[in-house]
C-alpha cells in the first residue's frame, strides 16, 4: 500500500513539473517581460504570484508557442479554467478574449512604461534645497565672566573719567522703537545701580532647556506699544518631506504615520504670516502625540508616479545630538510597509561674552551657558 501511495505522489510531482516546463525558459521571461509581471486580464502587479497557460488549451491542439502564452495572476488563471467551446457554460475567459486582453496589455506596458514591480511601494523624498543629510543647527555658547564691582569703578577713577558718562549715552542709544526697550534703564540714576542692571538675570534670554520653541519663524506683540515683531529661530531644523507612490498600482485609502526619535520638540511649521493673522490655515501633518504625526491627505489616492507635498514639519535637537531618526509607517488598501530615515546633527557655535559685577571675596570661575541662536526683524 505504501508503494502505491510513493508512485501516486512521484506520478503527480512529475505531472507537476512537466506542466511548469510545458513553456521553455525563453518564452516565459519574454512573456514575464512584456507583461511587465502583471496579470494581462485584471492587471494587478503579480510578480511571483503569476503563471503563464495556454490560451488555447493543449487537448485542444493549443502548442507552446509564445503567441500562445498568457500571464495570468493566480485569480485569473482560475477564471480562464479549460475553456470548452462546445459547451461553454458559466463565464470561463475564452482564448479569443485572452488573445485581446494579452495584445492590449502588451500595448500599454510598452506605450506607458509599465515597470516590473518591486517591494518598494512608497518613497520619502527630502525636498530640502540644497540638503546633504546634515542639518546644521545654531547655538549661541555664552560664557559669563565674573568681575569685582569695586575694582569697576577703580578703572574709571584711574583714568579719570565719570563711570555715569558710560551710562548716559547708554540711554541714549536706547531705542523705544526696539522691542527689547527696557523703561527701567531710565530710572538708574548712579553706577552702582547701572551695575546692578548689568548684573540681573530678569532679562536674560532662556537656555537651550528651557526655550525648547522649534518654530522657525514666531511672531509677537510688544507689551509696550500696539506693533509686533518678528522673531527667526536659527537653532531649530527644518524638514521638507514629499510622499511619492513608487509602486506599480493605485494607492488608495493610503495612511502615513510619523515618529521622531532623538529630537526635544516637534511641530508642524506655522504658516502665520503675520502676529494678527487669524486665518484658520489648513495642515496636512497632525500630531497626535508629542513625537508622533500622522499625515492626512486630502485625496486619499495617490496614482503611480505621483506624489503629494507634505507639510513642512520643524524639530529642534539638543547640541549633544549627533543624529536624529524617523520612523515611518504606512498603510493602503491590502499594503503595510515599514521603515526608517536617519539625518545627521552638526551643531554650530557663535561665542558671546557676558559680564556680571559682584562683590568677589573669593574668585569664581566663569559660567556656560547653550542658548538658542535668534534673531529679530
Amino acid at each position: 500500500m505504501e508503494d502505491v501511495y510513493l508512485n501516486f505522489i512521484n506520478i503527480n510531482f512529475n505531472s507537476l513539473k512537466i506542466k511548469d516546463l510545458s513553456f521553455s525558459k525563453e518564452i516565459r521571461e519574454e512573456i514575464f517581460v512584456k507583461s511587465a509581471r502583471h496579470c494581462c486580464v485584471c492587471h494587478k502587479p503579480a510578480g511571483l504570484n503569476m503563471e503563464i497557460h495556454h490560451i488555447k488549451p493543449k487537448k485542444q491542439g493549443g502548442d507552446d508557442s509564445f503567441e500562445n502564452a498568457i500571464a495570468l495572476c493566480f485569480d485569473c488563471h482560475s477564471d480562464a479554467g479549460h475553456y470548452f467551446a462546445g459547451h461553454p457554460k458559466g463565464s470561463k475567459l475564452s482564448p479569443e478574449e485572452l488573445r485581446k486582453h494579452k495584445e492590449s496589455w502588451f500595448a500599454q506596458v510598452e506605450k506607458y512604461g509599465i515597470e516590473i514591480p518591486s517591494n518598494e511601494v512608497i518613497e520619502l523624498i527630502v525636498e530640502n534645497k540644497d540638503f546633504d543629510g546634515i542639518f546644521r543647527p545654531i547655538f549661541i555658547k555664552e560664557e559669563t565672566l565674573y568681575f569685582d564691582r569695586e575694582s569697576q569703578k577703580k578703572l574709571y577713577e584711574l583714568a579719570g573719567k565719570n563711570p555715569m558718562d558710560t551710562l548716559n549715552k547708554i540711554k541714549e542709544m536706547d531705542d523705544f522703537n526696539s522691542p527689547f526697550y527696557d523703561s527701567k534703564l531710565k530710572n538708574v540714576e548712579n553706577y552702582d545701580e547701572f551695575l546692578d542692571y548689568l548684573s540681573s538675570d530678569d532679562y536674560e534670554f532662556e537656555d537651550e532647556l528651557s526655550n525648547t520653541n522649534c518654530q522657525p519663524v514666531t511672531y509677537h506683540l510688544n507689551g509696550l506699544r500696539f506693533s509686533t515683531y518678528k522673531e527667526i529661530n536659527l537653532s531649530n531644523c527644518v524638514l521638507d518631506l514629499r510622499l511619492k507612490n513608487v509602486s506599480p498600482q493605485v494607492l488608495e485609502n493610503y495612511k502615513l504615520y510619523l515618529k521622531f526619535n532623538n529630537v526635544v520638540e516637534v511641530d508642524s511649521v506655522d504658516k502665520q504670516k503675520k502676529y494678527l493673522d487669524t486665518y484658520e490655515y489648513k495642515y496636512n501633518v497632525k500630531f497626535t502625540e508629542k513625537f508622533k504625526c500622522q499625515f492626512v491627505p486630502e485625496n486619499e489616492i495617490l496614482v503611480q508616479k505621483d506624489s503629494i507635498r507634505i507639510d513642512s514639519v520643524c524639530f529642534r535637537a539638543s547640541h549633544h545630538t549627533k543624529s536624529i531618526s524617523i520612523d515611518w509607517e504606512f498603510f493602503a488598501r491590502n499594503i503595510h510597509k515599514t521603515g526608517r530615515i536617519e539625518f545627521q546633527i552638526v551643531p554650530e557655535f557663535e561665542k558671546s561674552e557676558k559680564a556680571k559685577y559682584i562683590n568677589l571675596e573669593e574668585e569664581k570661575e566663569s559660567t556656560i551657558r547653550i542658548l538658542p541662536k535668534l534673531k529679530f526683524d
